[in-house]
């Protein structure tokens, strides 16, 4: 399945569900690819 398709169904998935949990938590954003505010002095 290529990455465009895995996020159609994705959207597909949240657009007929009833409600949705996201888990977010220290440390996740970083794992992505986004930047620790904490190191920056911010």
């Amino acid at each position: 399945m290529t990455s465009e398709r895995a996020l159609v169904c994705a959207a597909d998935y949240i657009r007929q569900a009833d409600s949705i949990i996201i888990a977010a938590g220290a440390g996740m954003s970083v794992d992505s690819g986004l930047p620790d505010f904490r190191k920056n002095g911010l």
